[in-house]
């Protein structure tokens, strides 16, 4: 059984750079891994992006790993001598991108570094492509539009526990959302588009808005763009009273244990059918993050 971890990632603009024209960013991306680039993130150790295979016009399955040279004895039975060889030592994992959604998703492998770590070496090598010799196989007008960016990768947490909370509580008082700059759906068009705006038009990073009530705070709302947070890799917490007797605390959406995940059985690369079911499991569980039943 293969697990899958859920990642946002995404190209942004630079910080003081406006693009004057736009490109499809999850469609850049998708050509930048077919394209199976590299980068030394530390000496000796290599990262690669290789054994791509696409599914559809919209994604592409890859492997992705680290190879290392490490130096270790063999013995020579004829002359009764240990020599000293250098060996290559790869490491992998197995890894999709659906250029459609902007998800990243990786195998949990005991091989290889979390998924979280391996979700940075991406973006890292992305973010370096520019330097590398497989640059100049983009086109131009890709290459001068990548400059102007810079590769974005946040863990996409899974709702439905912070959703729960937020259904069945007494009472809601406080309610705070985080959002990132332009994401490739707009959830809310009432809150998320302003705020998604407002950033690009101030040069912000993030925002955060947030609601207020003593009351209680209707909840419906508050899934909806829990929905909309989660989906785009960002963050929400809300402080709720579960019963009239308790004390409220604050629940938070986000947390190093809550990435969103897919358990299915073994994939192969040279299988396509199990390449296509990994791809619809994929849009299948997104789907559902943004609470939505199809499109």
């Amino acid at each position: 059984m293969d697990r899958f971890y859920f990642f946002r990632l995404k190209l942004v603009n630079k910080r003081d750079q406006k693009t004057l024209f736009e490109l499809d960013r999850g469609k850049l991306l998708l050509e930048i891994i077919k394209l199976r680039p590299s980068a030394y993130v530390r000496k000796g150790i290599e990262w690669i992006m290789a054994n791509t295979e696409e599914i559809d016009d919209k994604s592409v399955f890859f492997k992705f790993g680290r190879l290392t040279t490490k130096s270790r004895d063999k013995y020579d039975p004829t002359h009764r001598l240990f020599i000293e060889t250098e060996d290559d030592i790869v490491e992998s994992t197995k890894c999709l991108y659906d250029s459609f959604n902007q998800v990243l998703a990786i195998e949990k492998c005991s091989a290889t570094p979390l998924p979280t770590t391996l979700a940075k070496y991406i973006m890292y090598i992305i973010n370096n492509f520019s330097e590398g010799p497989l640059f100049q196989y983009l086109k131009k007008d890709e290459q001068n539009f990548f400059k102007l960016c810079r590769c974005q990768v946040d863990p996409i947490p899974n709702p439905i526990d912070f959703i729960e909370h937020l259904s069945s509580a007494f009472k809601i008082t406080e309610f705070d959302v985080t959002f990132f700059r332009k994401n490739p759906f707009d959830f809310n068009e009432m809150l998320e588009k302003p705020l998604q705006n407002f950033l690009e038009e101030t040069d912000g990073e993030t925002s955060t808005a947030g609601v207020r009530s003593e009351e209680g705070l209707k909840s419906q709302p508050l899934i909806e763009l829990t929905h909309a947070a989660a989906a785009t890799g960002s963050d929400a917490s809300a402080r709720v009273q579960k019963t009239p007797e308790l004390r409220s605390e604050k629940i938070q959406l986000k947390s190093k244990f809550n990435i969103a995940n897919i358990d299915i059985e073994e994939v192969h690369a040279k299988n396509k059918q199990e390449l296509i079911q990994l791809l619809n499991a994929l849009r299948d569980k997104y789907k559902s993050i943004r609470g939505v039943e199809d499109e």
